[in-house]
């Protein structure tokens, strides 16, 4: 059973016995018929069309929009080994729902149609727009602007290895020019800071040599 406004595919197989696919002279000629109005719904009929990758296999895409519900048949005419088959029935089809009428049938249609959504009528997640951001989201966000940054992070630890080299490293003291050198590792490592040494008769200090 299908509903109006749906695109049922009527389906001709006319596979040979011997399994090759017949050659039509044209193209099998499909009708359809309300079996309540004895009406054709489609006039004239319309060729079938032979479906890719399947040899011998012709189908027919029906759009029911606009039809009203009922039973219909569809029957086809076609040349085969020179001999003519007219209106040969192939399926029934049910459209609208069976045995429903009145009130119940439109609350059925209305209950589809809430069921299956139509495309226009739903948002798509591409449309979806969020501006609050809500307390929770907020405070979350408050807390990530406080955390350091990478490079933040690489200028301390830079300070950091200073500090290091300073401490462990080697310290030169320059009896003539009366300077302290502290460098990275050894004595040839480099320059991290150079002070003059201050002496008086009370006490030594050391002056940090600017650039």
């Amino acid at each position: 059973m299908i509903y109006p406004g749906d695109v049922y595919f009527f389906v001709l197989p006319l596979m040979q016995g011997d399994g090759t696919s017949p050659t039509l002279a044209m193209a099998p000629l499909i009708t359809i018929l309300n079996l309540q109005t004895r009406a054709a719904v489609i006039s004239p009929s319309p060729s079938m069309v032979l479906q890719n990758g399947l040899p011998g296999t012709y189908v027919y895409g029906w759009n029911t929009s606009g039809l009203p519900n009922g039973t219909y048949l569809a029957a086809v005419t076609y040349a085969l080994n020179g001999v003519v088959f007219t209106n040969q029935v192939i399926e029934t089809v049910r459209l609208g729902d069976s045995m429903i009428v009145s009130q119940v049938a439109q609350e059925a249609t209305v209950a589809k149609d809430l069921t299956v959504a139509k495309d226009a009528t739903v948002m798509h997640a591409s449309q979806y727009t969020y501006n609050d951001p809500g307390p929770t989201l907020t405070a979350i966000l408050a807390a990530l602007s406080g955390v350091a940054t990478q490079t933040q992070l690489a200028a301390v630890a830079s300070q950091l290895q200073d500090v290091y080299d300073a401490t462990t490293g080697t310290w030169v003291v320059d009896k003539v020019a009366n300077t302290l050198t502290m460098r990275r590792g050894g004595p040839a490592g480099a320059a991290i800071a150079t002070f003059n040494l201050i002496n008086t008769s009370t006490q030594s200090s050391r002056q940090l040599i600017t650039d």
